[in-house]
């Protein structure tokens, strides 16, 4: 998803869609410069489809199918344009507390940090997104030399999120877990990501934000055997700001900066993102 589009934190509508649209560009080299002596340039095209509806009133069910247009440039290798369906995503939100009532003199209900705002996410990642069969990691991320991984993943996660007179925190911790090899021996590293940050709405309209966030990969195993070239470990940096034109659609932009990286990998720089969300209720 684009940098700046933090995803559903729990919608008031039980039944809902959205197209979102991103547009990102980096460059550079993520860790040790170990195999290219230039610049790593990646230039993204992402739309993204959603659909959720409330099964019953603590309880959403999200589907979220990606589609990407990749272009990847570096020195002294091949050119590589990758263009259709990523693997989508199909989960469940569970909010215990999101219809909670404050007893009198209590505030376990109200305030920033009201347990309305925390849930728990379970669901899987589905191969609907074309694997390939010659994957070299060595080149880069492998989730930029496919459009996806062949394989069914696990996913895990808790999330919150706190309101108070135009202010909202929030914090997400997420796992990914592949169950299984794809059919050209190829199967991607285990992914556990922290974030957390702090925005501000002006006039319901212009919402700035700052996000921390961490990102922690294991190597991925091509024919039984793990990568060396691949997994780390980020630190990443993302101010936002999202812009409401009408109740219906949104403008974002953002830039995530890495101040703190462990990797082998080629990869990202700084990645600069804007894009638009359009939101439909039922």
């Amino acid at each position: 998803m684009p940098v700046g589009d933090v995803g559903n934190l729990g919608y008031e509508n039980a039944t809902w869609g959205s197209v979102t649209y991103g547009y990102q560009s980096s460059s550079g080299l993520l860790g040790k410069k170990m195999p290219f002596p230039d610049k790593y340039r990646t230039v993204t095209h992402q739309v993204t489809l959603r659909a959720g509806l409330r099964v019953i009133p603590i309880l959403d069910v999200q589907l979220t199918m990606p589609f990407y247009s990749y272009r990847n440039r570096a020195r002294d290798l091949l050119d590589l344009d990758l263009f259709g369906q990523g693997d989508a995503q199909l989960f469940a939100d569970f909010f215990p507390w999101r219809n909670l009532e404050d007893p009198p003199g209590g505030d376990l209900a109200g305030g920033m940090f009201s347990l309305r705002g925390l849930g728990f996410r379970g669901g899987f990642k589905l191969p609907t997104g074309r694997a390939e069969r010659d994957l070299d990691p060595s080149r880069g991320p492998s989730i930029l030399m496919q459009l996806g991984t062949g394989t069914l993943d696990f996913m895990t996660g808790v999330q919150f999120a706190g309101h108070l007179d135009g202010f909202t925190i929030f914090f997400r911790a997420d796992m990914q877990l592949p169950l299984h090899t794809n059919s050209h021996g190829f199967r991607p590293g285990e992914t556990f990501a922290f974030a957390t940050g702090l925005g501000y709405t002006f006039e319901h309209i212009v919402t700035p934000a700052l996000t921390i966030s961490t990102l922690h990969l294991l190597r991925d195993t091509l024919d039984g055997k793990r990568h060396p070239d691949t997994g780390g470990n980020f630190v990443f940096v993302t101010p936002s700001v999202a812009v409401r034109v009408i109740h219906a659609l949104t403008l974002h932009a953002s830039v995530r900066f890495t101040p703190a990286k462990d990797s082998n990998n080629p990869s990202t720089g700084e990645i600069y993102s804007i894009g638009a969300s359009w939101f439909i209720e039922f």
